[in-house]
């Protein structure tokens, strides 16, 4: 029961919530109840013995029925699960219970399952890491049930009676019911193996998918990114449908075939809540994920969809989950390297409006010199720089054909030869062939002359 139920399989997780532990006590104690209904009347172990000690106390203590169950399973175990007081409160229950049932060990059997719940409870606080340790609960339920042992001799009447009671049912007791709390937490330890296993798995088709989906993912958010990126969650993921949206609306959908503009009014519905949810469109159960970006808060959201929606489980959510942050890491990192791209842009255009000034103050002079000294050579300046500035004026792009840049600075070199003179020794190699078309960052020239050379 424990295992298949949807409700319960949710506890297995190391930190419960106060839902979460009501669920547990209601669980617990109904199989503290179930336990005592179930157990075996033990009223027969000296029937002779019974009456001639109830008649020597004056009293007619008739069957004198005591209950050997299972019920300190569940106190035991909800101890080990939730702590100390969830195990005291499963206890009280099943414990008040038994007491209700009568029977000469009543009060100490319900006195006994409450103080089974609280030891349970310590085994579990003083586990090394916190983890499912079968030889630590063995150890803790064979002295839960040596204490309950010890509370029915100490509070049921006639005492010898209760001698001869425990010597029928202690070993037993205990081995069974040590034994049951073991194999109950194996099977506990056992589902959350698997739980983590299984998450394991969600959380590795989520990294294969990111990995397959970054080189889209590097362009930004936009309907082409966001249609490459649905078909290869949606071939990737067994899933019925996937949607993903930016700031503004739906970007694409694919899958089976649903109302679309359905969608989209769904969507703008989402706009004002931006948080996990699941909406039903057409035939498909969609679990909604919003894209929120350090700096930049909400930028869109991814939308899985499945087929039924008893098949949304905790393994799903957590695969949703794991694909939004990772996407959500990828958007971000787009925003964070084209922030960098526009600032290296603004720092290289604002370098060239420095050179410009400074170059052109530069070779005037030299050409004003020129002027008076060698005409021509005024003039064939004249004309270099005159090229110069309409390859300036023609270039948009930061990048630049390698033949092109190389006529640049031909024209460039000729004004600083004629500046610095016999100060400046040129050399020019480079092959003729296959290289002419390369592309090179743009404005070399221009980076020379900030170094003053």
């Amino acid at each position: 029961m424990y295992n298949q139920s949807h409700v319960l399989k949710n506890l297995i997780k190391d930190k419960l919530t106060i839902k979460d532990k009501i669920v547990l006590i209601l669980f617990f104690s109904v199989l503290g109840i179930i336990s005592n209904y179930t157990g075996v009347s033990v009223e027969s172990y000296t029937t002779n013995s019974i009456n001639h000690v109830g008649s020597m106390a004056g009293c007619n203590l008739g069957v004198h029925d005591a209950i050997a169950n299972t019920r300190p399973i569940a106190a035991i175990v909800s101890g080990y699960i939730g702590g100390p007081l969830l195990g005291a409160i499963v206890g009280l229950i099943a414990g008040t219970h038994r007491h209700l049932l009568g029977g000469f060990t009543a009060l100490s059997c319900g006195i006994a399952t409450i103080v089974e719940g609280i030891i349970g409870g310590i085994a579990k606080k003083h586990s090394k890491d916190g983890s499912f340790n079968i030889k630590q609960l063995f150890i803790a339920a064979v002295i839960s049930e040596n204490f309950q042992m010890i509370i029915i001799l100490a509070f049921s009447k006639p005492f010898f009676t209760a001698i001869k009671l425990i010597k029928i049912i202690s070993i037993p007791m205990i081995l069974i019911n040590s034994l049951g709390s073991v194999i109950f937490i194996s099977i506990i330890k056992n589902a959350k193996e698997e739980y983590n296993k299984i998450g394991a798995v969600e959380a590795q088709k989520a990294l294969n998918i990111a990995k397959r989906t970054m080189k889209y993912m590097r362009k930004g958010l936009n309907k082409e990114t966001a249609k490459n990126i649905s078909k290869i969650i949606y071939e990737m993921a067994n899933i019925e449908g996937i949607f993903i949206g930016d700031k503004n609306g739906l970007l694409t959908y694919y899958g089976i075939d649903i109302d679309q503009e359905k969608l989209k009014k769904e969507l703008c519905k989402y706009y004002k809540i931006r948080d996990y949810m699941t909406i039903r469109i057409d035939s498909i159960f969609f679990v909604y994920a919003p894209f929120n970006v350090v700096n930049s808060g909400f930028e869109g959201m991814l939308g899985l969809g499945l087929k039924y929606e008893k098949n949304i489980s905790t393994y799903f959510i957590q695969f949703v989950e794991e694909l939004r942050d990772l996407l959500s890491n990828q958007i971000e990192i787009y925003k964070l390297n084209k922030l960098a791209e526009e600032a290296s842009t603004a720092e290289f255009k604002a370098l060239r409006a420095q050179i410009e000034p400074h170059f052109l103050f530069n070779a005037l002079n030299t050409i004003s010199s020129f002027c008076r000294t060698n005409p021509l050579k005024a003039r064939e300046l004249i004309i270099d720089l005159s090229n110069y500035f309409r390859q300036t004026l023609k270039r948009k792009e930061d990048f630049v054909y390698l033949k092109d840049e190389i006529d640049f600075i031909k024209s460039y070199l000729s004004i600083e030869k004629a500046r610095f003179g016999s100060r400046l020794k040129l050399i020019h190699k480079w092959q003729e062939k296959n290289i002419e078309n390369w592309k090179i960052p743009d404005m070399l020239n221009e980076i020379i002359d900030k170094m003053n050379l």
